[in-house]
């Protein structure tokens, strides 16, 4: 089975793509909710906690439930696992943003700017705090 979304190659029984996260159809019919996803990527990080990409796909079904404290630790567990994780960043400053640690947020993005001084994204995401 591929993803519709990024066509990544995924496992007959996966609800949703180890890639980027989305939702594929269950077995039974229908869709995955987030709830789904949340509790899939929570058992997944906690089975392999070495895995940034658990991490960070836990951090997104967190965040889409606005559960930005929970969000903010799964991506410091990527960002401690891998510092080059852009997204990572971004997201982890999202959450910070949202829980209304403005000052936290922009520090975030400055740590993003160092690792990736061209990146459009972090340069944006910056602007956006700083006005």
């Amino acid at each position: 089975m591929r993803c519709p979304t990024c066509e990544a190659e995924c496992g007959e029984g996966d609800k949703f793509c180890r890639e980027c996260g989305t939702a594929l159809q269950k077995a039974v019919g229908g869709t995955a909710t987030v709830g789904d996803m949340l509790a899939e990527y929570a058992k997944r990080a906690g089975e392999k906690p070495q895995d940034a990409d658990a991490h960070y796909n836990l951090g997104l079904a967190c965040f889409y439930q606005q559960q930005f404290e929970r969000a903010a630790a799964a991506f410091e567990a990527v960002i401690a696992l891998d510092p080059g994780f852009i997204d990572a960043h971004l997201r982890y400053a999202a959450c910070l943003a949202k829980l209304g640690l403005r000052e936290e947020a922009i520090a975030a993005l400055n740590r993003a700017v160092e690792l990736a001084p061209d990146d459009q994204k972090v340069q944006a995401a910056l602007a956006r705090l700083r006005t």
